[in-house]
């Protein structure tokens, strides 16, 4: 047995014995270990530790994980099952009803674009932190209050949600050159869709794949 497939069963056996930060750490090592060209053994560690993730309370952890173990495996496959479960429209972790999904997607894309204005210097401070949050709630009850979002798909409120520009404090000049970038197959020589197949080879939904939003709670870790 190499030394990744040891370091997996370890984890394995760790998250059976409830012990999910043991397994957390025998998990990343297995990574380290694993041979890049061993695609199968790669998705099963990312899919235990996705697994993990899940037992430590960590959802986007967990979907960022199915999605790797699923995109290393492009048949049906149990992090496929965990993807569709935990993972929502937009790639990122489900919430407790579509609501708040739109709502994470919406408070995470203008996150983003604060952090990016402070040159992804992280927040300082519980308060700025707390400040952030509630101007950005202010411009999402606008749009609930309106109606906006009604009979949108999940691709038509993303663009909804990017041509919004919430003014933030001590704002900075910001490039959006990131977010103007158009996703485009250049094998078909199709621009790219959010229900699309991924141009990676995925199988999966390019919203759910290359295109995910990432979650608040990436874009925060490290921070105050």
């Amino acid at each position: 047995m190499n030394q990744c497939r040891r370091q997996l069963e370890r984890g394995k056996r760790a998250l059976s014995r409830h012990n999910p930060e043991a397994a957390v750490k025998a998990l990343e090592s297995a990574l380290k270990l694993c041979p890049v060209e061993d695609r199968k053994e790669l998705s099963q560690v990312f899919y235990y530790l996705g697994l993990t993730l899940l037992r430590l309370g960590k959802p986007n952890g967990a979907v960022r994980s199915f999605r790797a173990a699923a995109r290393l495996r492009k048949r049906r496959c149990y992090s496929r099952q965990m993807l569709s479960r935990f993972g929502n429209d937009y790639g990122m972790a489900r919430q407790s009803s579509p609501d708040m999904d739109d709502w994470k997607a919406f408070y995470s894309i203008h996150l983003q674009r604060y952090l990016r204005s402070k040159k992804n210097r992280p927040i300082a401070s519980c308060a700025e932190g707390d400040m952030i949050r509630d101007l950005i709630f202010d411009y999402w009850k606008i749009l609930v209050d309106r109606r906006l979002l009604a009979n949108k798909s999940p691709q038509e409120k993303l663009e909804l949600f990017r041509a919004i520009e919430i003014i933030f404090p001590f704002y900075l000049e910001l490039s959006t050159s990131e977010e103007n970038v158009i996703a485009v197959d250049f094998r078909r020589k199709l621009r790219m869709h959010g229900e699309d197949r991924c141009r990676c080879g995925s199988g999966m939904p390019f919203m759910m794949c290359c295109g995910r939003t990432q979650g608040s709670e990436e874009l925060l870790r490290g921070t105050f």
